[in-house]
């Protein structure tokens, strides 16, 4: 196994600083919070209200209404093109709401509130077989169906919200309480309509089913930071995705009872995919160009660890030696 020699490491460590500093100084790409920046036609969703997106292809609850829970995820990629659909194996009840989790290459899911007592079953789905497991029951507040449910890689966590609530849930991926009924501010004209959620880099992006906004709150406290106009639809669930507009962060929104869904701009380094975070089971992953960048640096004695630096926007990586 090679040995890096001091000097090696001095200049590692140099190349290191340089690409952060230059980071800095790099003007950001984001432009303006809430700008539309594209949209794609899934002719198959329906009126669906739930939403994941995996970098690749778009997975939707195929529903005839919103109240009506399927047993089916229609497919479909960024350009329109719809895909086969996905028959799910192992459900007692049928979901609303999907979400995607990038540590895990899985699909999370949730039934609606079926008896009144405000209780959704969260389940995992393996996004090739549809084959799906159980996990825990939570409790979320608001109507029947649970339109919002996201990943959280930052902390391993699942957010989720009834239809047209004031409150948000935060659970472990085990299914131990974080905390049940947490209340949301209102928006600015003093409406509570929460319906989608987005997890992001130290925040989490809410839509507002009845109101076209989406607002943008700190995970930490949920205070309200930001809101934005989403035109004329019913905001639903939603989806982060720095990827497909290249230089831009922007969550992914789909309307009630329409097959369109909107992308629309957010800060830069806020939105990570399928929540973001190291995949479970130490495997590295790169997080932006950086990797590619400083691929050259790791060889069979080092590896990095990609850092996000939320407040700027800025990657980084942490080098250590492997065992």
């Amino acid at each position: 196994m090679k040995k890096f020699t001091l000097r090696e490491r001095s200049i590692l460590f140099s190349t290191i600083l340089s690409v952060f500093i230059i980071g800095m100084a790099t003007p950001s790409a984001y432009a303006a919070e809430g700008d539309l920046v594209g949209t794609v036609t899934c002719s198959n969703a329906g009126a669906g209200v739930g939403l994941a997106y995996d970098g690749t292809t778009f997975f939707y609850p195929i529903q005839t209404s919103q109240l009506l829970s399927s047993f089916i995820l229609g497919t479909c990629d960024i350009t329109g093109t719809v895909g086969a659909n996905l028959p799910i194996n192992g459900l007692s009840d049928p979901i609303t709401t999907v979400a995607y989790d990038a540590q895990r290459d899985l699909l999370w899911a949730a039934t609606g509130d079926l008896l009144g007592d405000e209780l959704r079953d969260i389940y995992q789905i393996d996004k090739t077989t549809g084959n799906a497991v159980f996990q825990f029951t939570a409790k979320a507040t608001g109507a029947s169906a649970t339109d919002g449910l996201a990943y959280d890689g930052q902390d391993d966590t699942i957010w989720i919200t009834g239809d047209v609530s004031s409150v948000i849930s935060h659970y472990k991926t085990d299914g131990t309480v974080i905390g049940i009924d947490l209340p949301v501010p209102a928006l600015a004209g003093g409406q509570h309509a929460i319906s989608g959620v987005a997890a992001g880099v130290d925040v989490l992006y809410l839509g507002h089913n009845g109101f076209p906004v989406i607002s943008k709150h700190l995970k930490s406290d949920l205070s309200k930071l930001a809101e934005f106009s989403t035109g004329t639809g019913r905001t639903e669930d939603l989806e982060c995705d720095p990827d497909t507009f290249p230089g831009i962060d922007v969550v992914w929104s789909t309307d009630l009872g329409t097959p369109i869904l909107e992308a629309f701009e957010v800060a830069d380094g806020t939105c990570p995919i399928g929540g973001g975070g190291l995949p479970v089971g130490g495997e590295i992953l790169p997080i932006n160009s950086m990797a590619l960048m400083l691929a050259g640096v790791q060889s069979i004695s080092m590896w990095m660890i990609p850092v996000v630096l939320a407040g700027a926007g800025i990657g980084m990586f942490v080098i250590k030696r492997r065992n």
